[in-house]
Formats: structure tokens, sequence, C-alpha cells
């Protein structure tokens, strides 16, 4: 087995190793996993940090925001102060993101606000802050984003908005030639269980905690942050060997989380572009057989979400679920619905226990949050052969029922051909999220999702419903 195989099935070990459900591998694929896991320290380490993100999703409906973070301080080598976040009520490891800013002992008199003051109205709330800041930052005014986003911050440290604030101000920091403070911002911990978790994770760790708790705001901020953010940590001087090597493959992959990130808030143009570029990128390197094991993983699907930004997103669906005598369920769902109606279609592989969990929590977003009372949701399976219809829609009903989902189910009569997988470019194989707008366009493609994307996809959901 090599580094790309263990990767690949990575997710497929943990579920394997933590008893969620039948798992695909048999013994012998389970030994070589876990062969390969012994030999390989760089895949060891990719374990280790799927395993961090997964323990942080203790509750599976995951949607309350930490009730309180304590923060502590100690002195880094170089004299700055690095902030050690400690969970002050035993919640999920990976949503703590609130970390402080300081100035490296410097006394900087921070600019006024009587510019962004006159562009937002009020500057008494935290929303209408946070919006002075976005316009000032958007329209080059760094000076004027950094006092909007350092009053917030002071007025409203608790407030939800904070901690992508926080990041934020480090990225303005960095604009306004400030590497030594910007760091000081991103010298975070994000868990308990790694408190001495190296510069080269931090900006990965940030991202994932934004990215679990739904912070669409966040993800940006961490997503233009990070090449700063690694180039100061380069020009430390600290790293060399492997680590530099580790570093160099951060940045390509916050390169793609850029590209996804563009791609969740609904800027098309800028996502593909970004997909592009890392597939030319990519496929050089893998010619010249210089890319590695993870870089290659993000290869494809780097092509895979750059295909469906080229041919389908923004547009309107290739074609109506046209099941047939495929349809498992009485209720059924026309892509072309009523104004308001969102569409969220999960093709997956009937009885696939990775793709339940997602399409559980799915079931559940929609059921709880009376924000989404128009959405449908539909789940797709390919059926392998027509033989055998009949007996698949009765374990496709009880597997159903067992998860307490109230959506449409059927499968692609196409036992062949899988055309209407294959016109929706969802791959055969693992399970792929598309979601139809209330206009009938497809504005959102995830591969393999998860339980843990679980608020995510809600806020791509509710985006999806304002277009």
């Amino acid at each position: 087995m090599n580094c790309e195989q263990f990767l690949e099935s990575l997710d497929l070990l943990l579920d394997a190793e933590a008893g969620r459900g039948p798992s695909p591998l048999s013994a012998d694929d389970l030994s070589e996993l876990r062969e390969h896991r012994g030999a390989c320290a760089s895949c060891r380490g990719e374990l280790g940090s799927a395993r961090e993100l997964a323990a942080a999703f203790q509750d599976p409906r995951g949607l309350a925001p930490v009730a309180e973070v304590r923060l502590s301080y100690e002195r880094r080598r170089s004299g700055r102060w690095r902030t050690v976040a400690t969970l002050a009520s035993g919640c999920a490891a990976a949503w703590l993101v609130l970390f402080a800013l300081f100035r490296g002992g410097r006394n900087v008199e921070a600019p006024s606000l009587v510019g962004v003051s006159s562009r937002a109205g009020s500057i008494n709330s935290p929303e209408s802050l946070d919006r002075a800041a976005r316009d000032a930052a958007a329209a080059g005014s760094d000076a004027d984003a950094l006092a909007a986003t350092e009053t917030l911050l002071d007025r409203f440290p608790q407030h939800a908005l904070a901690a992508a604030a926080h990041v934020r101000k480090a990225r303005l920091l960095f604009r306004l030639h400030r590497p030594a403070d910007a760091l000081g911002s991103m010298e975070i911990v994000l868990a308990e269980a790694a408190p001495k978790a190296p510069p080269i994770g931090a900006m990965k760790r940030l991202w994932d905690a934004f990215h679990l708790r739904g912070d669409l705001s966040g993800l940006e901020e961490a997503a233009a942050v990070a090449k700063d953010y690694y180039a100061a940590v380069r020009s430390e001087g600290q790293l060399a060997g492997d680590d530099l090597r580790r570093l160099d493959e951060e940045v390509d992959v916050s390169e793609f989380r850029e590209s996804y990130t563009a791609f969740v808030l609904g800027e098309f143009g800028r996502a593909r572009e970004g997909f592009e570029a890392q597939v030319r990128s990519f496929e050089g390197r893998a010619a010249a057989g210089t890319l590695s094991p993870v870089l290659q993983i993000y290869l494809k699907r780097a092509r895979d979400n750059a295909l469906f930004l080229s041919g389908l997103a923004g547009r309107p669906v290739p074609g109506d679920l046209d099941l047939a005598e495929g349809w498992a369920t009485e209720r059924r769902v026309r892509l072309a619905g009523a104004p308001g109606t969102v569409v969220a279609i999960v093709f997956r592989s009937a009885g696939d226990a990775r793709s339940a969990e997602f399409l559980a929590r799915l079931s559940q977003l929609a059921a709880d949050d009376p924000r989404l009372v128009k959405l449908e949701i539909v789940t797709v399976s390919f059926l392998g052969s027509r033989d055998v219809l009949a007996s698949r829609k009765a374990e496709l009903i009880r597997e159903l029922q067992s998860m307490g989902y109230k959506g449409a189910a059927g499968f692609d009569p196409d036992a062949k051909v899988e055309k209407t997988f294959r016109a929706f470019q969802a791959t055969i194989g693992s399970a792929t999220l598309e979601v139809v707008d209330p206009r009938g366009n497809l504005v959102w493609f995830l591969q393999d999702p998860r339980g843990i994307d679980g608020a995510l996809v809600r806020e791509v959901l509710l985006r999806a419903a304002q277009r």
C-alpha cells in the first residue's frame, strides 16, 4: 500500500476503529492500512489531524457555540506573547477559535474611526462594525478597516463575529507591514489535546474550526491570511528539512482552501480560476515526480471542482430527476420547484454508513431550523443491477426509516451507464452533495460529505435560498 491509497482510505479507517457502523473495509484492508500507518510517519501525522477533527465533533447536532472560553498566556522565546486557549466548558476542541492579538510590546495608536463611521452609519453594534471593516478593507482602506475591527473586538469580545474579526485583524496587520504583530495574532492553540501545536499546522486547525462551526466569514478570513502567515513563519528561519517541505505543502493546501471558500461563497469565477491554476501546477509537478501523496489527493479534488464549476455551477440543472421505476418513496422531487424552494441532492450508495451519517444530519437540520422549512431533500443511489431493484428499494426504505429520514429517495434506474449520476458529475463509489437554488440552478457541489460538514452545509443552503 502506498501513501495515496492510505490517505484515500483514511476516513474509512477512522470510522472502522471508532465502530461507526459496518465497514466496507475487509480484515485484509484494515491490516494493510495499519501496517502502512506503523511504517509511515507522514501518514501517521495526517491520521492524527483527522482524528482530532473527528473528536471535536462530539455533539451530532453541534450547532451551539462554545459557552465560554478562558484565555491564558505564556511567553515565547522571541519575547512575544503566545495565546494558549483552554476550554472552560468541555465543549468540542475545534470550536476553540477565539484568540487574542498582542502588539509585541509596542504602543501603536489606532487610526481614527471618523471615516468608517460615516460610511457605516451607527457603529454601536458588532454587525455594523463588522460591515464597516469589510467595506473599508474591500476599498483598500486598511487603516480604517483595522480601526473598525479593533473597536469591534474591544467592545464585543465574546460576540460570534469576534473569531473572524481576530483573523481579519491579523490579515490587515500583514498588509500594513506589521508581520510581528500579525504573527502574535496567529500563534494559537485550538485544542487542549495539542497545546504545543507547531506553526505549520496552525492555519489548518483554524480553518477546520471555522468549517466545523459553519462560520463563512471566518473561513474567508482564514483562507485569505494563510499565505502571509506561512511567509512570515518561513522568514523566521527556524524551519528546515521535512518541516520546510511540510510548510510548502500547507501553502498548497491553503490555496485549495481559498478556492473552496470562494466556491462556498458563490464566487464561481474566482473559484474556477483558482482550481484550474492549481491543477496546472500540480500536474506539472506530478509529471516531474515531485508531487507528494497528500497533494495528489488535492489534485483530484481540484480537477473535480474545476470541472463542476466550468460545466454546471450557476447553470440550470442538466435535467430533472427522472428516476421512473427507480423511485423508492411516494414522495418525489422536481428540481424546478416552487419559489423559495432549495433542493439538496445526495448521490450515494445505499447502505453506506458514512453518507448515511450525513444524510441523517441533513434531515435533522431541515427539521430543526425554521429557515429551512422549504428545503427539499432527495437521495439518489446507484443500483448496480436492475435484477435486484425491488429488494434494493426495500433495503433502502428500511435504512432511511432507521435514521428518521423524511425526504424523497430512489435509485438511478440506468444500472449500466448511471446516466443521472454522470449528468450531475456525481462520484460513483462515494457520496456527492449538490445544491439547487430556487431558480433551478446548481450552486454547490461537495464530495464525500460527512456529518461534521452539517453546519457549513446549513449556511450554504440558507445562502442558496436567498439567490
